[in-house]
């Protein structure tokens, strides 16, 4: 709601209009439908920038919300610096709210395909969250899709950031969900429909 976008955001919506209108959604969808089977996770860009206006004018409320998520596209100069405050904006509001949180959506502004930071994945990204107190407590984090030839924000295979995507991938402090880990736990708890082939990802 912090960006100008989206229907429901701030270049077309007010935080009057918008908590009512989440609230309708929720309740509809879980009471009169009767679907359970969904987590609402509400999601501002920006935090670190508008902690007052996501937290207290716009939040629906707690009854509503299952995470709290937060946004973050920056140049690759300023991401590590912009992506750690948020990080610990949204987890320190998260842990006042009682709310598990997540990196909803985020990536280098433009795409990752023009880095030269070899280290961007292992450095700038897993380490500088997961090494910090707060962020290190986040339960996911998610890239925009690679939708384009021209834009993407997954490496492909032998680009410069590739490696440390690949190390990324291999370390202990993460799980993809093709990560035979994942696969494991969803099988325990009957959740998932994607087989495990015994096949890395990468």
């Amino acid at each position: 709601m912090t960006g100008t976008w989206y229907w429901w955001s701030s270049g077309c919506s007010n935080s009057t209009e918008y908590a009512p209108a989440w609230n309708y959604t929720v309740n509809y969808l879980r009471d009169s439908v009767g679907v359970h089977n969904v987590l609402y996770i509400y999601a501002a860009s920006k935090v670190s920038w508008y902690a007052n206006e996501t937290f207290v004018d716009w939040y629906p409320g707690n009854s509503a919300v299952d995470i709290i998520g937060f946004d973050r596209y920056q140049n690759v100069a300023e991401y590590p610096t912009s992506v750690l405050s948020d990080c610990q904006t949204a987890v320190a509001h998260g842990i006042k709210l009682g709310k598990v949180v997540a990196l909803a959506e985020t990536g280098i502004s433009m795409g990752i395909q023009g880095i030269k930071n070899t280290n961007f994945f292992t450095d700038d990204f897993m380490g500088l969250l997961a090494e910090d107190e707060l962020c290190g407590q986040i339960v996911y984090a998610l890239t925009w899709a690679n939708y384009s030839p021209e834009k993407y924000w997954v490496p492909l295979k032998g680009q410069t950031t590739w490696s440390s995507f690949a190390e990324m991938y291999e370390s202990d402090i993460s799980i993809f969900a093709g990560d035979k880990r994942w696969v494991s736990i969803q099988k325990k708890i009957g959740m998932g429909n994607k087989p495990d082939t015994g096949e890395d990802v990468l």
